[in-house]
C-alpha cells in the first residue's frame, strides 16, 4: 500500500463549531493538528457539534479538502443526560450515514459521544484509534470538590473503563507517560503524542525574536480553572513578596475562577503587580507576551501537555511546570524546564527564584527547549502519528516485506555520502575510553560529521578525560547526563546534531575502522530503519571472563537473540549498537527514559511498529567485553531481569517469550520446593525440574566446548546457573513491584528504577 494508504480521515474532539453563511470555524486552538493532516490526506472530515447561532471564530476550516459533519448541538457532556435519547440517537445516525465515506476515524476522549461515534464505526467496519490528552479521573477530582466532585469523578473512572475497553485490540496515542500507563494493559500499542501548533515556519519566526530574560515577568496563558493550579502560584507569588524578590505575573486567559483569582491577589497584597489580560487569541499579541516575558508558569494540578508550553520552548522562554500529565515525560528537569511537585507554593516560590536568580540557567533553558522543539515541530508530531495510523490500516509490514527508509527520505533520496553522528553513553569508562576515541577518530568514513560522548557523571576519571581529548578533535563533543541512563544520553545528544544518520555506540565496548561506512553500506543497501552488529566478545584471560562469553553465545543463554549469534544475519526483531536514520528516529519518537536495561527492545519495537525493518549485518564488526566475574554477572541479569517485565507493562511489542523462560524456571523451582513442605510428591517433581535443568545444562556445555575447546567448559554450568538465577529472580522481583503498585494504585504503574 503507498503513500495514500490512508484517504479519508474522520476527526472527533468534541468541539463546538460555528458557520456564518461561507465557513465554518471553532475557537479551539488544538483544531490546528488535525487539520493539518489535510497536506496528506485526500480528505479530513470534523465531526462536531453545530452551534445554534451564526458566528466567525478564530480558527476557519478554509483548506478545500476539508469536511464538516454536524452533530446535534449541546452545551456540555452533562448535558447529553438531561436531552434525554434523542441527541444520542440523531448522532448515531449522523455516523451511519456518512462512515461509509470515510477511511478511519480519529477519536478522542475519554467522552460518552466519542464513545457513541466508535461503537458505531465498529459496527461499520471503520478501524478506529484513540486520542487520550489528559487524565480525566485527575482532572474531575481537581475541577470539583465536595459531594459534587464524588458524582464527577465517578462518572469519569466509568467513561475511562468504557474507553479502555475500546482501546482493546487497538492504537492510542496518548499525551504523557502517566497515561500511556493507564491504557498499555489494553491497546495493541500505545504511542507517545505531543501535539504541537508551532509549524516549522513559526519556528524560524520565532527563533529570530529572544524574551526578555531580564525583566522578572512571570507569564501564565491558559483556562482560568480550578485544575490549573493558579492559586497556588499566587500563593508563591506571596512568599516570594515577603523575600524581597521582586517579580510581576501576566495572564493570559479567562474562566470561572477569575474573579476568586483576582479576589485571591488582592489579599495577598498583589494586586500591583498580577495583571489579568483576558482572553488573548493565538497569534502575533500572545507572541508578544511571550517576548516580553522571563518565563512561563504552569503550576497545573491535572494536565496533559499543555500548547503554551510547546510555544513559550519554541520561542526560546524558560519553563517552569508541574509533574503532572505529558510534562515529566517530554520535559527534562534542569535540561529542557524547571520541573516542581503540583500543589505545592514552597517549592515552586523556590524554582522561581532559582531561575530569576540564574541567567546561565535561563540561558540553557531557553537553547534546550528550542533545540527540542526543533524535532518536534507541529509538521514531525503529524508525520509520526499518521505513519503509525497507516500501519494500523494496512501499510505496515506484511510477509517479511518492509516499508522502505530510503523512500521517505525527507526531500527525495538520500545522498549518496549521507552524514553521521555518532553518539556514545560512557559512565566510569577511563580503563577503555581511550581506546574507544581512538577506533572512532580513524574510521574510514569520510562524513563522520561528530562525535558526542555523553558521561552520567563518572567518577573515575573519564569526564576529565575526555575534556582533554577533545581538544585535539574538533569533531569530539562531550556532554553531561544528570539522569545516568543510556536512554536519557541518547536524547540529550540527539537533540543537539543536525545529520542524515546517527549511530548509537556503547562505551563499554571497541569497534572496527570501518564500523561506522559498513553502517551506512546496510541502511542504502537494504532500505532499513535501523542496522546492527553482531555482538562479538573480546577475548578474556581469565576462566569465567570466557565461560561467560561462551554463555551469552549459546541458545541455552542469551544467544537465542541474533545478534548474539556469530554467523547471524538477515531481518530481526531487534539490533545492538543500532544505526538509523534520522528521520526515522524522527518518526519513532525519543527512548523511553524509564527504562534503565529495556530501552532498546522499546525503541526497536516502535521502529517496527511504523512498518521499518531491522537489519542485522555481519559486516558490521562490534566487540563487547564480557563481566569478569560471577557477582558482576549477577548483577547485570538481575537488574536485566527486572526492566524486561517493567517493560512488557510498558510496551508488549517490545518483549518475546523468551525473556520470561527464566522467570517460569525460577517460579516453578520456589512454588515446588514450598509445595513439597505440605506435599510430599512435589519434592519428586523438583527433582525432576532439576534434573531436567542439569541435563541441558550440561547438554549446552558439551556443545560449546565441541565449537570452542577450553577449560573454560569447567565453570560453563555455572555461569548457566548464575545467569539464570539472577534473571529469574529479577524478573520475579521486578512483577511483585508491578503487582504490589498496582495493588496500591490501580493501573497506573511508575516503575522504579533498579
Amino acid at each position: 500500500m503507498g503513500e495514500h494508504a490512508l484517504m479519508r480521515l474522520a476527526v472527533f474532539t468534541d468541539q463546538v463549531f460555528w458557520f456564518d453563511g461561507q465557513e465554518y470555524s471553532t475557537d479551539e486552538a488544538y483544531t490546528l493538528f488535525p487539520v493539518s493532516f489535510a497536506s496528506k490526506l485526500d480528505r479530513v472530515v470534523f465531526l462536531g457539534r453545530l452551534a445554534p447561532v451564526s458566528a466567525r471564530k478564530p480558527y476557519a476550516l478554509t483548506d478545500p479538502k476539508i469536511e464538516f459533519c454536524p452533530l446535534p448541538y449541546y452545551e456540555s457532556v452533562y448535558d447529553i443526560w438531561k436531552s434525554g435519547p434523542y441527541v444520542l440517537k440523531e448522532i448515531r445516525r449522523a455516523i451511519r450515514n456518512n462512515a461509509s465515506q470515510w477511511d478511519a476515524a480519529w477519536i478522542c476522549g475519554p467522552n460518552p459521544v466519542g464513545q457513541v461515534i466508535a461503537r458505531e464505526c465498529i459496527k461499520l467496519g471503520i478501524p478506529i484509534f484513540l486520542v487520550v490528552r489528559q487524565n480525566l479521573v485527575r482532572q474531575m477530582k481537581s475541577m470539583h470538590p465536595g459531594l459534587k466532585g464524588i458524582a464527577a469523578v465517578t462518572m469519569a473512572r466509568y467513561l475511562e473503563y468504557r474507553f479502555k475497553r475500546l482501546a482493546r485490540g487497538r492504537i492510542v496515542f496518548a499525551v504523557g507517560e502517566e497515561i500511556s500507563e493507564l491504557y498499555r494493559p489494553y491497546a495493541k500499542l500505545v504511542h507517545s503524542h505531543f501535539p504541537c501548533l508551532v509549524d516549522e515556519s513559526q519556528m524560524s519566526a520565532f527563533a529570530q525574536h529572544a524574551p526578555n530574560l531580564e525583566s522578572n515577568r512571570l507569564l501564565c496563558v491558559g483556562r482560568l480553572s480550578p485544575e490549573k493550579g493558579y492559586d497556588h502560584l499566587l500563593e508563591a507569588m506571596s512568599l516570594l513578596k515577603h523575600r524581597g524578590v521582586q517579580c510581576s505575573l501576566d495572564f493570559a486567559g479567562t474562566g470561572p475562577t477569575l474573579d476568586a483569582l483576582a479576589s485571591q491577589a488582592e489579599q495577598l497584597g498583589l494586586e500591583t503587580v498580577v495583571n489579568f489580560h483576558g482572553y488573548v487569541p493565538y497569534g502575533p499579541e500572545l507572541f508578544s507576551l511571550y517576548q516580553q516575558a522571563t518565563m512561563l508558569v504552569v503550576p497545573s494540578l491535572s494536565e496533559g501537555f499543555p500548547q503554551v508550553v510547546a510555544e513559550a520552548l519554541c520561542a526560546g522562554l524558560p519553563v517552569i511546570a508541574s509533574t503532572v500529565g505529558g510534562m515529566p515525560a517530554f520535559l527534562t528537569h534542569l535540561q529542557t524546564a524547571v520541573l516542581v511537585p503540583p500543589a505545592n507554593p514552597h517549592r515552586l516560590a523556590e524554582a522561581i527564584e532559582q531561575l530569576l536568580t540564574s541567567p546561565e540557567l535561563k540561558k540553557s533553558l531557553g537553547q534546550n527547549g528550542r533545540a527540542l522543539m526543533a524535532q518536534n515541530t507541529l509538521e514531525a508530531q503529524r508525520d509520526r502519528m499518521l505513519t503509525v495510523i497507516r500501519s494500523d490500516t494496512g501499510a505496515n509490514a506484511q510477509d517479511g516485506q518492509y516499508r522502505s527508509a530510503l523512500d521517505d527520505y525527507p526531500g527525495g533520496q538520500p545522498p549518496d555520502l549521507p552524514s553521521v553522528s555518532a553518539i556514545v553513553p560512557v559512565y566510569n569508562e577511563i580503563a577503555h575510553i581511550r581506546s574507544i576515541v581512538e577506533s572512532l577518530l580513524s574510521q574510514d568514513y569520510p562524513a563522520l560529521n561528530d562525535i558526542w560522548f555523553v558521561d552520567g557523571k563518572s567518577d573515575d576519571g573519564t569526564f576529565e578525560e575526555l575534556e582533554r581529548l577533545k581538544e585535539h578533535a574538533s569533531s569530539i563533543h562531550v556532554l553531561t547526563n544528570p539522569r545516568r541512563n543510556q536512554a536519557a544520553a541518547f536524547n540529550l545528544a540527539f537533540s543537539q546534531l543536525d545529520s542524515d544518520i546517527v549511530i548509537r555506540l556503547d562505551g563499554h565496548a571497541q569497534y572496527a575502522d570501518d564500523i561506522v561506512r559498513q553502517s551506512v553500506k546496510g541502511l542504502l543497501e537494504t532500505g532499513a530503519g535501523g542496522v546492527g552488529a553482531i555482538a562479538r566478545p573480546i577475548a578474556s584471560s581469565t576462566l569465567v571472563g570466557q565461560a561467560i562469553a561462551a554463555a551469552h553465545e549459546s541458545r541455552l543463554g542469551v544467544g537465542v537473540a541474533k545478534f548474539r549469534q556469530s554467523a547471524a544475519s538477515g531481518w530481526v526483531d531487534t539490533i545492538w549498537n543500532g544505526c538509523y536514520w534520522k528521520h526515522v528516529i524522527d518518526k519513532t519518537g525519543p527512548f523511553r527514559e524509564d527504562s534503565w536495561r529495556t530501552e532498546d527492545n522499546d525503541f526497536n519495537a516502535r521502529v517496527r511498529a511504523l512498518g521499518y525493518g531491522l537489519y542485522l549485518s555481519p559486516e558490521i564488526r562490534a566487540y563487547y567485553y564480557p563481566r569478569q566475574s560471577l557477582t558482576a554477572l549477577w548483577r547485570q541479569y538481575h537488574a536485566n531481569g527486572i526492566d524486561i517485565v517493567q517493560m512488557w507493562f510498558k510496551n508488549r511489542q517490545a518483549i518475546r517469550l523468551r525473556h520470561f523462560v527464566p522467570l517460569a524456571f525460577v517460579s516453578s523451582l520456589l512454588f515446588l520446593a514450598i509445595l513439597s513442605i505440605v506435599w510430599w510428591p512435589a519434592r519428586f517433581m523438583l527433582l525432576a525440574d532439576l534434573g531436567l535443568y542439569a541435563l541441558a545444562v550440561l547438554s549446552f556445555s558439551l556443545i560449546a566446548w565441541r565449537k570452542q575447546p577450553g577449560k573454560y567448559v569447567i565453570l560453563l554450568p555455572l555461569i548457566f546457573g548464575v545467569l539464570h538465577a539472577s534473571y529469574g529472580i529479577g524478573s520475579l522481583y521486578g512483577l511483585l513491584q508491578v503487582l504490589s503498585y498496582i495493588t496500591k494504585h490501580g493501573r497506573h504503574y511508575e516503575p522504579a528504577k533498579p
